[in-house]
């Protein structure tokens, strides 16, 4: 009879068991169901105060401790931190609506951080980073990666052009000599290039490479590929690149050859109400934000500023040269870096190259 009861025990032991494993399986699907689409995270800061043993967090850090009821007090206390500047650790499944909550030093308080000198009450440490998953922004190098594509192909084809690509290739990493909002930078032909915003650092990045390119080998035409705006998610999804032009000629060899290869283009507006939006300031010649929330024509229009007289087309591609997404085209991998538009700009030269004779 106790043999017989302690079989029940263990049975009942193992189904709970299996029960708790198929919970973590299922919770760890859904998580990972969820990177596909979106994932938020917050950022806390915390700051040493002399006196106290434990670091402090900032008031929005203590009031999202609050709504987790404690839980980052308790794994600032196991993992020791203690708000030193720019250190810090990431904490995975606090909360239930932001997965990855990152705890960060911002240094002492009078020194680091300072209470009163809060820009907006409330968030001014703990912000909502919303988006898509860090592994999509390993293709913010695509444009670079479609210009050597393009070189390439351009001289197996043999064709009579003379090309010169520029890759202006930078890392995107915090340090003492990092730019940072607030910075102003002068640029090659003497404008001044204010840094608003760190999420258009696109911008920065193609400026003085632009304007080198221009007076060290004069081209007739200049072609920009780049991921600087999110407008073009929205506006045009996976379906064609955004491309922005000053010569319609060259917009119409682009539309043809996109009609083409079937990796398409679609003409986006570059009226001057965009350059009065990155242009009257104080401070600097040029805004690499500007206002409003038309992010892709704005840094069009940046650009534009940079590439005054020759024919020029812009083509932003960070809805289409970065990471797969829900596309039918079925020789493009999900979730692998698509390689467009390399094959419409191809097509571009060719035309050039070898004009219809219509």
């Amino acid at each position: 009879m106790k043999s017989v009861r302690l079989m029940h025990a263990l049975c009942r032991r193992v189904e709970h068991t299996s029960l708790a494993r198929l919970s973590v399986v299922e919770l760890r699907r859904q998580y990972a169901e969820k990177c596909d689409s979106v994932i938020k995270g917050v950022v806390v800061g915390v700051y040493a105060k002399e006196g106290d043993r434990q670091p402090r967090m900032t008031p929005s850090g203590e009031k999202f401790d609050d709504r987790v009821q404690g839980k980052i007090t308790d794994l600032i206390r196991e993992t020791g931190l203690n708000g030193q500047l720019g250190k810090g650790r990431v904490f995975m499944n606090v909360d239930a609506e932001f997965r990855a909550v990152a705890v960060v030093g911002v240094g002492r308080d009078g020194a680091g951080f300072n209470d009163l000198e809060m820009i907006d009450e409330g968030m001014e440490n703990a912000r909502v980073a919303a988006g898509d998953c860090l592994s999509m922004y390993r293709g913010c190098m695509s444009g670079a990666a479609a210009c050597v594509g393009v070189i390439r192909a351009a001289a197996a084809l043999s064709l009579p052009l003379n090309i010169t690509a520029l890759l202006p290739l930078c890392e995107n990493m915090p340090s003492g000599m990092a730019a940072k909002p607030g910075d102003v930078v002068s640029l090659l032909n003497g404008k001044t290039l204010g840094f608003v915003d760190v999420s258009k650092a696109g911008v920065m990045a193609m400026a003085d490479p632009l304007l080198y390119g221009q007076t060290t080998y004069k081209p007739r035409m200049v072609v920009d590929v780049a991921t600087v705006g999110y407008a073009v998610c929205p506006a045009l999804g996976g379906a064609a690149a955004g491309i922005f032009s000053n010569s319609n000629f060259v917009y119409k060899q682009f539309e043809k050859a996109g009609g083409l290869t079937g990796d398409r283009v679609w003409r986006l507006p570059l009226w001057r109400y965009f350059k009065e939006l990155i242009m009257p300031n104080e401070t600097f010649d040029i805004s690499n934000r500007g206002r409003g929330p038309a992010s892709s024509c704005i840094a069009a229009a940046v650009l534009h500023e940079l590439v005054p007289c020759v024919d020029w087309a812009h083509l932003d591609i960070r809805n289409v040269g970065m990471l797969t997404r829900h596309n039918p085209l079925p020789y493009l991998l999900k979730d692998r870096m698509t390689g467009r538009p390399t094959r419409t700009i191809v097509q571009f030269l060719y035309q050039i190259a070898c004009p219809d004779s219509k």
